[in-house]
């Protein structure tokens, strides 16, 4: 294992050192810019708002407590701050009621500082712009209405809570290690420490290493140095980390990233030439993801939909490692040069390969009739699925198994 760790270093080693180098400078540009956005972010709040017009707004709110807040005749001196507290308490929001002044004021915080505490610090929720699902939110927008020369205008701060751990970052390195594998594939690297170790399990245990763990490791630890470093840039009043909800939202990205590793180092394992890996991946993993859905939208069991909701993501990655690790280890074992000009490198694997899209095609298009709620009613959409239905099958039958399906209908 060590050889083959350092022959492959060897090999991309400026690769590597410029990689590592990358996310270095990544996380302290992102530590800097932090600083940056909320000392801006600072400013407008100072600017916007003061103790004077607040206290003036919850005067008028306690005052009129039925007036409609979003009505057209609600004074526009007070409009501005609804947004202002809305972005620092949760208010209650029925559509088929209108929110009113009483409403605002019971929610609205007591002081001009209290809210100026509230605006300012680094952690707080947004309830406007921070969603169920924040835990993949990189940044949060933050913004006051203003009033200026032009009439009404907003300027928006975004605010990076998360470090370097936003799952579009994590996902990122996931695609960047497949890419290497298609890479060392096309330059007979594979090859050729497969020939000087006589085999692959343990090159693909050292790509991901190098390409996803290492890095992954790195912008883990850069975001924990971000978060305990704020206070050195901000003042501390205004810092309290929410480590249990950065450790939920950390575990999701990696989870969710480890596990399409898994599925990247399944599909190199099985799969021969790299357009087809491509392929099967962008295909594959939407058309399995509908599948599941349809199948829960089939089967009209709330409590069901509500189980797999409750499941966290790094219970999933645990499932999806017991399932693919000792596979990809098997494919691996079988490993031979020749089988890279293949779509299924394993002969014995490719009728049941073809077969799962043939189940595929079926719960993502056939379904797709018998689902409630689904409009399908032109012409259009029918030729469409039908298409797809008709064509994939002949395609892949091609593609997989080499035979041409239109023979058992053409003569």
């Amino acid at each position: 294992m060590k050889n083959i760790m350092k022959v492959y270093f060897k090999l991309r080693k400026s690769w590597l050192i410029g990689l590592y180098a990358l996310i270095i400078v990544a996380g302290l540009t992102s530590m800097a810019n932090d600083s940056v956005q909320w000392h801006r972010w600072e400013k407008i709040v100072v600017q916007s708002t003061n103790k004077a017009a607040y206290q003036k707004t919850r005067t008028y709110l306690k005052t009129h407590p039925k007036a409609d807040v979003y009505a057209q005749d609600f004074p526009n001196d007070y409009r501005r701050y609804l947004e202002t507290i809305s972005m620092v308490r949760t208010l209650p929001r029925d559509s088929s009621e209108p929110i009113l002044a009483k409403t605002i004021y019971q929610f609205a915080p007591l002081t001009y500082d209290a809210l100026k505490t509230d605006l300012l610090s680094y952690y707080s929720e947004d309830q406007r712009n921070y969603s169920s699902d924040h835990y993949f939110s990189t940044a949060v927008l933050r913004y006051i209405p203003s009033v200026g020369e032009n009439g009404q205008y907003t300027e928006q701060v975004s605010i990076n809570k998360i470090g370097l751990m936003g799952l579009n970052i994590c996902l990122a390195f996931a695609a960047l290690y497949g890419i290497l594998l298609i890479v060392d594939q096309l330059t007979k690297v594979t090859a050729f420490i497969k020939g000087r170790t006589g085999g692959v399990n343990r090159l693909n245990l050292v790509q991901f290493i190098y390409w996803a763990g290492i890095p992954l490791a790195m912008i883990t630890v850069l975001s924990v140095i971000t978060h305990l470093t704020r206070t050195l840039f901000i003042p501390s009043q205004y810092i309290t980390i929410p480590w249990k909800d950065l450790l939920v939202q950390g575990g999701n990205s990696l989870s969710i990233s480890f596990g399409m590793v898994l599925l990247i180092s399944f599909v190199n394992a099985l799969v021969g030439k790299p357009i087809y890996k491509l392929l099967t991946l962008f295909l594959g993993v939407p058309a399995c993801l509908l599948a599941g859905s349809n199948i829960v939208s089939l089967l009209k069991m709330p409590s069901l939909n509500a189980f797999l909701k409750s499941i966290t993501y790094p219970v999933y990655f645990l499932v999806l490692l017991v399932i693919l690790l000792p596979i990809i280890m098997i494919l691996h074992n079988h490993y031979s040069l020749e089988q890279d000009t293949f779509y299924i490198k394993l002969d014995k694997l490719r009728l049941p390969f073809y077969s799962g899209i043939l189940v595929l095609v079926i719960l993502d298009f056939v379904l797709t009739f018998f689902l409630p709620g689904m409009s399908i009613n032109t012409p259009l959409d029918i030729g469409l699925l039908i298409g797809l239905i008709i064509g994939i099958p002949i395609i892949f039958a091609k593609l997989v198994l080499n035979k041409d399906i239109r023979r058992l209908f053409i003569k």
